[in-house]
């Protein structure tokens, strides 16, 4: 496959609408011949998601074309939860939504 792409999806886990994405994200293909397996890791930097619950999607696909493959549903969703008691004074600093914006008042 010519310019094989992947890409990484989340969609929020309680109306399901995507979020996020890391678009086309194009694999290197210098040494591919028919039969090659491998491996890519994707480092995804300076996301800050609040505690939910984020179902993934995985798209296989060329840089202009439909998707060859896509894997949607079939894993657990990315679950990230936070230990905070409402009797806890830290409670009032957690955040709503789906990501926390890294900020400071000036």
């Amino acid at each position: 496959v010519p310019d094989l792409c992947i890409s990484i999806g989340l969609r929020s886990g309680k109306t399901f609408e995507y979020i996020g994405s890391t678009g086309r994200l194009k694999i290197p293909q210098e040494k591919f011949t028919r039969g090659t397996k491998g491996k890519v890791t994707i480092e995804l930097q300076n996301i800050i998601l609040n505690p939910g619950e984020y179902p993934l999607y995985f798209g296989l696909m060329g840089v202009n074309t439909k998707a060859y493959d896509i894997i949607d549903d079939l894993t657990l969703p990315l679950s990230i939860k936070e230990n905070i008691s409402i009797d806890n004074q830290d409670y009032m600093k957690t955040s709503s939504g789906f990501f926390t914006f890294d900020s400071k008042l000036i």
